[in-house]
């Protein structure tokens, strides 16, 4: 389940093409894990990186109290600091690099506000990118901390949500350096840890937005319209379902035996990465989830009224980098309330993404872009621009 950290094959293991790898701290304080963990996908191809300021191999101990950890007894202001540093080399089309971060730690929730804040940074070229909705560090402190999010296989009293991590690069600079580091704040008892996985370069970023919005099209129609759009009435965990999928368990509409694919599966393979907050740099597409057809401006009201989607065009050669869509999600929600409607919400989402990164409409009914919605359209991988 969990395999020993080694600098010689950690590229492999992230999928990356890295040099300069360095590690100041013990190296037990760093493992791999082929297994899911705390609802993070994880295999052979795709482990989970294990960042601890204690032993990596106790993570995964039963969680018997409250201050389990280990001192590494490392010397310093800020105890058991764990540094890993490398350099990832990109291609010219690559402009972000992502990876999904869940902190945990044994401090949640009596040393909240403390000075015993253990905490978790990771830096891009220097510039720090492992922010909270208050544009803080990951600690004990940090807003995406959650009393319900559960903590099961692990040693842990509280975590994080899960939480996509996106880094506009610089497009002249080949090499990029990232560091990545774990401490413990005032003692070196009551460990932390960093769960890291989906490390992938990018070349484009959509921004999925399921808030209440506006969509501006200045490039359909000859001046263009603005669009309000409501906040879908979509549940935290219906989101994270449209975008990631889930085992069909059991569901009269849908084969019991297949997996309804997120829209990040439906990508899988394609240099496009998915966001769901708001990016702090300018050049990136927008999918605005929400509100309904009818409410479209007058110009459209003689379209086809089973629209359930729209965008500002197909983006042949992808050469607007700040293109948007519609998804009229309260239309999708009105087809079911079973898995049906995630498949179907994730399929469209997919769609119209597929148009902005510009994938023409296709024959294909098993594609994503044949032009009507359907159950089982989930195929990018016939499809060219």
């Amino acid at each position: 389940m969990l395999e020993e950290f080694s600098l010689s094959n950690f590229g492999d293991s992230l999928g990356l093409q890295l040099s300069n790898v360095t590690l100041r701290g013990p190296s037990e304080a760093i493992a791999f894990s082929t297994a899911p963990l705390v609802g993070m996908f994880a295999d052979e191809d795709n482990p989970i990186l294990i960042m601890s300021t204690g032993l990596a191999s106790d993570v995964i101990l039963p969680n018997r109290s409250g201050d389990q950890g280990t001192d590494l007894g490392l010397e310093g202001g800020i105890n058991d600091d764990i540094v890993l540093t490398f350099d990832v080399t990109k291609e010219a089309s690559d402009n972000f690099l992502s990876f999904d971060l869940t902190f945990l730690t044994e401090e949640f929730p009596e040393f909240i506000g403390a000075d015993f804040n253990d905490f978790f940074s990771a830096t891009v070229n220097g510039v720090e990118t492992a922010l909270d909705l208050n544009g803080a560090v990951m600690d004990v402190n940090s807003a995406f901390f959650d009393p319900d999010l559960p903590t099961d296989g692990t040693q842990f009293d509280g975590r994080t949500a899960t939480v996509r991590v996106t880094t506009q690069l610089d497009a002249s600079q080949t090499v990029n350096t990232v560091e990545l580091r774990i401490a413990d704040e005032g003692d070196g008892r009551f460990d932390s840890a960093a769960f890291l996985n989906e490390f992938r370069l990018s070349s484009h970023a959509i921004f999925v937005d399921f808030g209440a919005g506006e969509a501006d099209f200045d490039t359909l129609f000859e001046d263009g319209f603005t669009f309000a759009t409501e906040a879908a009435d979509l549940t935290p965990d219906e989101i994270d379902q449209i975008m990631n999928g889930f085992p069909n368990e059991d569901d009269d509409n849908i084969d019991d035996n297949e997996d309804i694919l997120g829209v990040r599966d439906i990508f899988d393979g394609f240099a496009v990465e998915f966001v769901l907050d708001r990016p702090d740099f300018e050049n990136y597409s927008t999918i605005h989830v929400g509100g309904r057809f009818e409410d479209l401006p007058s110009v459209l009201q003689g379209a086809d009224d089973t629209l359930i989607s729209l965008s500002e065009a197909i983006d042949l050669g992808n050469e607007d980098d700040r293109d948007e869509a519609i998804v009229f999600a309260d239309e999708a929600v009105e087809v079911t309330d079973s898995a049906a409607k995630i498949g179907l919400l994730a399929q469209t989402i997919a769609r119209e993404a597929a148009h902005l990164v510009g994938l023409r409409n296709v024959e294909d009914r098993n594609a994503v872009v044949f032009p009507a919605p359907g159950e089982s359209r989930t195929d990018l991988t016939s499809v060219s621009p």
